[in-house]
């Protein structure tokens, strides 16, 4: 009776074992910040002597707020703390900042500014090394870089895009593209700045009607760069603002004059927020600068050639406004033709250029900002199609003319993406939070039910096992007796 008892007992204390563990796995587990900080540039091998001209750029891409005093930085495994040494030290979503050694010297090589965070002790290794960038004992980001992937003393910065590829191009520090900012979070101001004071400043900072967002050129085109300004008309003289622009792509950029390249067809939403130059004190201090927004449509250029003969392309515009083609490269393998300032073509319409080319050569178009697409029929991609400085057909064509020309004549074009490297990116977003959540519950309640089956099997079988051992228990006994007598 006693041995059943115990039997009872144990079923019950393993039936309440497996409550309390499904009770744990279906509890939430602990709310996870998803702000993260991202490494998007990196120079670590400047041009001539790196003193002063190393940086690392990295954005806040929300939807918290984050102060920088709270962030720590790695480099070839050396531990940095950080400090704001210009700017505001509090980090909105999608405000961009640069960790520096030198920020006296750092100011003197680049135009800059946004927030400077100093450290101590920084120096970058000019082979490879490993960066990382944490924030409240949370690993955000991390990248792995050499000297393989290029920029390598030769003037370049590599740019860590949000799909992890690291691209070496020339320093753009305050200009992101591509990594996506989640403003969805409500904004949570500096302690210098109180609710009242922020209320005013975004009631006085409206839409001003004599502000207008202007671009050159008028139209833009798929992977075109093109220049972006806030023009404010004020008794009849014309002022260029300065501030930060948002192009609605994830893009945000500051300065006054600034380009800007879409890689996606589509309509994008541009704002601009009027910002104070100078000292921290002189920003606070500053009354808020004017918001402008305006809408922008984003389409591959609908142009085409048509061999008029063997030496005359006629270039159609299917486009219902005049097309401004100022700067255009139009070229073959063998042949190049660049449209001279003030080439207009109408509307519907249609020009005779010359341009010697073989009949089954295709034809390329480059518009003035760098983007390439084939000229032989109208453009129906909606994805970018950059080109590199060192365009193959380019390089062939020189050749072939032997021509020898500087990089001056040719349009600025969009630098190539020389190498792919997949960088390892430990930000928590709450689609990843969810899926590792889900799975963790997953694992825990079939250990439960594991557990439970086996304490089953185990309770069915006790009696079995402790009748045997009675059994036997008896039989030494007899065998015992047996032998006394």
């Amino acid at each position: 009776m006693t041995v059943y008892i115990q039997l009872v007992f144990s079923f019950c204390a393993v039936c309440v074992l497996g409550a309390a563990i499904c009770a744990v796995a279906q509890s939430p587990p602990p709310a996870v910040s998803a702000t993260t900080v991202r490494i998007t540039e990196v120079m670590y091998n400047a041009e001539g002597a790196d003193e002063g001209k190393e940086y690392v750029e990295i954005i806040n891409t929300g939807p918290g707020v984050i102060d920088a005093k709270t962030l720590i930085f790695f480099e070839h495994n050396r531990k940095h703390a950080v400090r704001s040494v210009r700017g505001e030290p509090i980090l909105q979503p999608g405000d961009i900042a640069v960790i520096v050694s030198r920020a006296e010297q750092f100011v003197e090589h680049y135009d800059f500014n946004g927030t400077i965070l100093d450290t101590t002790n920084f120096a970058l290794n000019n082979t490879e090394s490993t960066l990382a960038i944490q924030h409240q004992d949370r690993m955000t980001h991390t990248v792995d870089y050499a000297k393989e992937n290029g920029a390598d003393g030769n003037g370049f910065a590599l740019h860590i895009s949000g799909n992890g590829t690291v691209t070496p191009a020339q320093p753009s520090i305050g200009t992101v593209r591509g990594v996506p900012v989640d403003n969805s979070a409500p904004e949570i101001m500096s302690q210098q700045q109180g609710a009242e004071e922020r209320a005013s400043q975004q009631e006085t900072a409206k839409s001003s009607p004599g502000v207008r967002l202007v671009t050159e050129p008028e139209h833009v085109f798929l992977a075109s760069e093109s220049v972006f300004f806030a023009e404010k008309d004020t008794d009849g003289k014309k002022e260029v603002l300065y501030g930060v622009w948002n192009f609605g792509d994830g893009t945000r950029i500051y300065g006054k004059k600034v380009k800007h390249a879409y890689l996606h067809s589509g309509t994008y939403i541009i704002s601009f927020q009027e910002v104070a130059t100078g000292s921290e004190r002189d920003r606070a201090n500053a009354p808020p600068g004017v918001m402008v927004q305006r809408d922008i449509t984003i389409r591959a250029p609908e142009v085409w050639a048509e061999r008029v003969s063997d030496v005359f392309v006629r270039l159609h515009n299917n486009h219902s406004f005049v097309l401004d083609v100022s700067g255009w490269l139009l070229f073959t393998e063998n042949t190049r033709f660049i449209f001279p300032k003030g080439s207009l073509i109408p509307g519907q319409g249609s020009t005779v250029v010359s341009f010697s080319t073989d009949a089954s050569a295709p034809i390329f178009i480059v518009t003035a900002g760098g983007g390439q697409f084939s000229a032989m029929k109208p453009a129906q991609t909606d994805t970018a199609q950059p080109v590199s400085r060192k365009n193959p057909a380019e390089e062939s064509a020189k050749k072939s003319m032997n021509v020898q020309k500087t990089e001056t004549n040719v349009p600025n074009l969009l630098p190539l993406q020389h190498t792919e490297q997949t960088v390892k990116d430990v930000g928590v977003t709450d689609a990843d939070s969810h899926t590792v959540q889900d799975q963790t519950k997953t694992k825990q309640m079939l250990i439960v039910w594991i557990a439970l089956f086996f304490g089953i099997i185990a309770i069915a079988l006790a009696p079995f096992f402790l009748s045997q051992s009675e059994k036997q228990k008896e039989e030494n006994r007899k065998f015992k007796k047996k032998r006394g007598n």
